[in-house]
């Protein structure tokens, strides 16, 4: 995450390309790169035994209005941390 310019304060997001080199790393470390040819990654494995969390994938969102982003389906999970 870059600083904002602000001394002493930071965003709180992060660019498209810190993304891409986040995930990069994250996959090079748990050896799931794809391999020439390769068109899947096994997100499971890098989520669940990787990165240590714990998935509910029967998980019930709330409502939501049509068309938000929190509307469509999504998995709720947490860091082995918590």
């Amino acid at each position: 995450m870059r600083e904002s310019g602000v001394i002493g304060r930071s965003r709180v997001w992060y660019e498209a390309d810190e993304i891409e080199d986040i995930t990069a790393d994250a996959l090079r470390q748990a050896a799931l790169w794809p391999r020439p040819g390769a068109l899947a990654i096994d997100i499971e494995h890098l989520v669940e035994v990787f990165l240590g969390a714990a998935v509910d994938y029967g998980v019930s969102c709330p409502s939501a209005p049509s068309g938000s982003p929190n509307s469509a389906n999504r998995t709720e999970w947490s860091s082995a941390a918590d």
